[in-house]
């Protein structure tokens, strides 16, 4: 019943397929769409990740990073709540969080 439906409606539409004339149409509205991003956003964003690049190297955040890390993990030790985790799913959740966040910020640019 539902092919028959469909073969129908295709065929209505087939025969009452009409072609407007676009008469620039399409070029007009083009032209009066905003522009997506200005220069000002531009040169912000490169800015602001500048200050941060700056920021993190000048307060060492990847010793921070690696001090917090080593931190918690020997804190999970210290407490048993990775004893009987397997220590490749763990370098595979590593992995995969890593995979996730980059391209997440590859997407944001």
């Amino acid at each position: 019943m539902m092919e028959t439906d469909d073969k129908l409606i295709r065929t209505f539409f087939a025969e009452q397929k009409q072609e407007i004339p676009d008469n620039g149409f399409s070029r007009r509205v083009m032209c009066r769409l905003p522009f997506r991003t200005s220069l000002l956003v531009k040169v912000w964003s490169l800015f602001i990740m500048l200050l941060a690049i700056v920021l993190f190297v000048t307060f060492d955040g990847l010793q921070a990073i690696v001090g917090t890390t080593r931190d918690i993990f020997v804190s999970l030790v210290q407490h048993g709540a990775i004893s009987g985790i397997d220590p490749k799913s763990l370098i595979i959740v590593a992995i995969v969080l890593t995979f996730l966040g980059l391209r997440k910020a590859w997407s944001m640019a």
